[in-house]
């Protein structure tokens, strides 16, 4: 059986933070240099909350769902936005992947109206029920809306509740910050 713990930031032990961070530098070293996990990357993961599978002490698959404003066309959701999921590599393919996006759409699903995520991995989330963004992906920076073509077929959606019925190939933007804006 696999558990599933969740903390806030806030409550995040700082030894399993540690090792959350660690994990993310493992899960990530096979992949080329401009995809390897980052301090940015970490910091999008801070201020919502953790989803945690754990071997005794150490943490072996790790996701975060944070906080965002996601616009659609006119419309502006709240979004849970999920960020820094890893397993570690001797534990991929046993389900645990499922496990912590399970629970975050779970959380997702429970305190906001859309959940998002920008990932090259599109089949593993597919599965799961997310949805490839179709429309254009843009960038808002400074009030304006600023057209991000690299992130098209990047963004990912899990449509519920108020946004059940958001059409996927409208044009949709995320607010700018540092490192990778999706």
């Amino acid at each position: 059986m696999i558990v599933v713990e969740t903390y806030s930031t806030e409550s995040l032990p700082v030894p399993t933070a540690v090792s959350a961070r660690q994990l993310m530098d493992l899960a990530f070293s096979h992949e080329d240099e401009d995809e390897r996990f980052s301090d940015h990357d970490w910091n999008h993961a801070l201020g919502g909350t953790h989803l945690v599978i754990r071997e005794g002490d150490d943490v072996v698959g790790h996701a975060a769902v944070v906080r965002r404003t996601i616009h659609v066309g006119g419309t502006h959701f709240e979004t849970g936005y999920i960020e820094a999921v890893g397993v570690r590599p001797d534990r991929q393919g046993l389900g645990l992947g499922e496990a912590l996006i399970g629970a975050a759409a779970e959380v997702i699903r429970e305190s906001y109206e859309l959940g998002a995520l920008g990932t090259g991995r599109r089949a593993f989330y597919t599965r799961l029920g997310w949805q490839v963004w179709l429309g254009p992906t843009h960038v808002v920076r400074d009030g304006v809306w600023e057209r991000s073509p690299e992130d098209d077929g990047y963004v990912l959606v899990l449509r519920f509740g108020p946004s059940a019925d958001i059409a996927i190939t409208h044009p949709i933007a995320c607010e700018e910050r540092p490192g990778d804006d999706w």
